[in-house]
């Protein structure tokens, strides 16, 4: 007499094996959406640094250019 380990879907150990499988799979999931999400928090920083930088760049440049005109001037008089 064979004895029939097959049981199905409705089989409670298989329905746990199936679930515990899939929370490992949906908690991997969840660990790459927050990495994505601190990966993309990175990148928006860094796109703020570099037009703070850019604005610091062209304020510096005026400034020169204002220095500059200055000196220009007092050596005139």
């Amino acid at each position: 007499m064979a004895i029939d380990y097959d049981r199905g879907p409705n089989d409670l150990e298989e329905t746990i094996d199936r679930l515990e499988k899939q929370k490992k799979y949906l908690q991997k999931q969840v660990k790459k959406a927050d990495r994505t999400q601190e990966i993309m928090a990175l990148y928006a920083e860094v796109k703020r640094l570099k037009n703070e930088n850019e604005i610091l760049q062209t304020n510096l440049h005026k400034m020169k250019s204002l220095h500059n005109a200055k000196v220009l001037e007092k050596k005139g008089k």
